[in-house]
């Protein structure tokens, strides 16, 4: 589970390597934000979730 709450999991489909990456890469290279919502949404639509989707998962209780 992200440090906000948001679990990045695909249901029927898997994103997790690529959104992982997305995440790490973000933050030790590029030194943006990953502990709030709106940054974890955003980092996750770049790694091809679908961030309204993702953004109903605020309370960590589903996975996109």
């Amino acid at each position: 589970m992200s440090p906000a709450g948001v679990r990045w999991g695909a249901a029927g489909r898997s994103r997790c390597g690529p959104t992982s990456w997305r995440l790490l890469h973000a933050y030790f290279e590029e030194q943006r934000p990953v502990f709030d919502v709106d940054s974890l949404v955003e980092l996750g639509a770049e790694a091809g979730l679908d961030a309204e989707e993702a953004r109903g998962c605020e309370d960590g209780t589903c996975a996109v």
